[in-house]
C-alpha cells in the first residue's frame, strides 16, 4: 500500500515535537511581521505628521580634511610630536 508520508521510523512523541516546532515558528513569524508592520506604521504617521513641521534645506555641510595632532599627554615620551589624522567638521548653519 501507498503512503504519502512515511512516519514508521518516529514514534508519535516525536511527531508531535515536530508539529508543535513548526506551528511555533509559524507563530513566531507572523507575530514578527505584524510588528515589523506596526512600527513601519508608527514610523510613517510621524514622519507624515511632522512633515511641514520641520525644513530640510541645504544648510548642513560635511568636511573631511587632514590634519595634524598634537601627543596626548600619555604619549609624550615618544619621538613625533605631531600624529597625522583625518578632521570630520559638521556644519549646522
Amino acid at each position: 500500500m501507498y503512503q504519502l508520508f512515511k512516519a514508521n521510523n518516529y514514534d508519535d512523541a516525536q511527531i508531535n515535537d515536530a508539529v508543535r516546532g513548526y506551528a511555533r515558528y509559524r507563530d513566531l513569524s507572523v507575530l514578527l511581521f505584524v510588528a515589523a508592520w506596526g512600527i513601519q506604521t508608527i514610523d510613517a504617521y510621524v514622519d507624515a505628521k511632522f512633515m511641514h513641521s520641520y525644513s530640510m534645506d541645504n544648510n548642513f555641510s560635511v568636511k573631511l580634511a587632514p590634519t595634524m595632532m598634537n601627543n596626548p599627554v600619555y604619549a609624550q615620551n615618544f619621538n613625533g610630536a605631531f600624529i597625522p589624522g583625518l578632521k570630520l567638521t559638521f556644519t549646522l548653519r
